[in-house]
């Protein structure tokens, strides 16, 4: 096992349409990076003939070769390394709200022992259509960064937590070197601009930014914005949606977020071209392991460490 961990967000469109080539085509990109988690969004048909889709996907000679998880309505999935981490735990979907249901397991990273702190690795995809529903959506999604676990030996430990998401909707700050903002005017469909805008208090149509801010204010951070804005690295802020006549110009709508106390794990993130799979490019991540482990074993925040995380988030 090598020393870092490598964490990918691929949104496949429709599943790959029930195109077992795309499938498997998916999987062998993925592998490459020999992933310890995947957070999969549109894992349609991954229920069907009893789960042998699923399953399927499951399998290291075809597949990713990693434990999956799926949720209500095969809407997203999580995958993650058996021998890296151990399940502790996994939640239903939240919230009916949700059009899409998330998946969100409870793991607990072996490197880190039997004492440490486990992560709610959380799979998300925000719905398309209703901005409104979006911001209610990444509420109830960041809820899973406030959760204590009951551990197998009866404890109980605050966990953290790592997602990979769509947004369908866009970065909430003006980072360097951040894909710009779309004008609503930019997008050709008329529907399409409805469902990515809201109307501000002047009246004018703004781009819906709500759902990365709300996640942000949860403490729960896009990676690609935190390592541009400490370490300079930008590979993560390239767009994850192409241009199109529909969609206007190429955005930057799926993210990796993690807890905040974790964040300093976390060293590269890319944007992979995924264009003959899917209509979204996908998000890797690498994380160093010791780093993550000795976070991951560290005590509770003081008031005194929560008050100066906020008021670091307030000045940004």
């Amino acid at each position: 096992m090598n020393d870092d961990l490598v964490m990918i967000s691929a949104n496949v469109e429709q599943n790959g349409f029930g195109d077992r080539a795309t499938r498997l085509k998916v999987w062998r990109i993925l592998r490459q990076y020999k992933p310890a988690v995947v957070w999969r969004q549109e894992m349609n048909g991954a229920t069907e003939h009893a789960k042998a889709v699923m399953y399927e996907a499951e399998d290291p000679e075809v597949g990713v070769g990693l434990r999956g998880w799926l949720s209500e309505r095969s809407a997203t999935a999580v995958f993650a390394d058996m021998r890296v981490f151990t399940p502790v735990a996994e939640y239903p979907n939240p919230a009916p709200v949700m059009q899409n249901p998330p998946t969100a397991v409870g793991l607990q990273l072996k490197d880190a022992g039997r004492q440490s702190r486990p992560v709610i690795f959380t799979s998300g995809h925000f719905a398309y259509p209703v901005p409104v529903q979006r911001e209610m959506e990444a509420g109830w999604v960041s809820s899973f960064n406030d959760k204590t676990i009951w551990m197998p030996d009866g404890s109980r430990r605050k966990a953290y937590m790592i997602g990979g998401f769509d947004g369908n909707s866009y970065p909430h700050q003006a980072t360097p070197g951040d894909v710009p903002l779309p004008n609503v005017h930019d997008i050709g469909d008329e529907p399409h601009r409805a469902h990515r805008s809201r109307r501000g208090p002047d009246g004018t149509d703004t781009m819906d930014q709500e759902p990365h801010a709300i996640l942000e204010k949860a403490g729960v951070v896009d990676v690609a914005d935190h390592l541009a804005q400490t370490k300079g690295c930008r590979t993560g802020l390239a767009p994850t949606m192409p241009a199109s006549a529909t969609h206007g110009p190429a955005t930057r709508v799926d993210w990796v977020c993690a807890s905040r106390r974790l964040l300093p794990a976390v060293y590269d993130c890319e944007v992979i071209d995924s264009e003959e799979t899917s209509d979204h490019n996908f998000v890797v991540t690498r994380w160093d392991r010791d780093a993550l482990a000795d976070l991951l074993n560290r005590p509770s925040q003081t008031p005194a460490d929560l008050t100066a995380s906020a008021h670091a988030w307030s000045a940004r």
